[in-house]
């Protein structure tokens, strides 16, 4: 497992772009492999496009949170709404 975590770091160390068709050839013998749970989320960060998404944006997800914090979106009553109808199990949407 620890080869496997380092194989993966320095993949992901070296791969923070757009996923082109050499880097899924030597992505395919490492998922294969299985992703470590630490770093599932760099791997989806990769395959998804969002590092690539965010440097074109110029903003960073945690910046745009604090940017943000506090603002009422016209759309955070009905989220609320959706929430606690999807997820009627999950403890922080169950009310007493």
């Amino acid at each position: 497992v620890t080869q496997q975590r380092m194989r993966w770091g320095a993949f992901l160390d070296a791969h923070t772009g757009t996923v082109h068709r050499e880097t899924r050839r030597k992505m395919k013998p490492l998922v294969r492999m299985g992703v470590p749970p630490e770093l599932r989320h760099r791997v989806w960060r990769l395959t998804s496009g969002s590092y690539a998404k965010e440097r074109r944006a110029g903003v960073t997800y945690d910046e745009l949170l604090t940017r943000y914090r506090g603002v009422k979106s016209p759309f955070d009553d009905q989220i609320g709404k959706d929430l606690t109808r999807t997820l009627p199990s999950h403890p922080r949407y169950q009310t007493d």
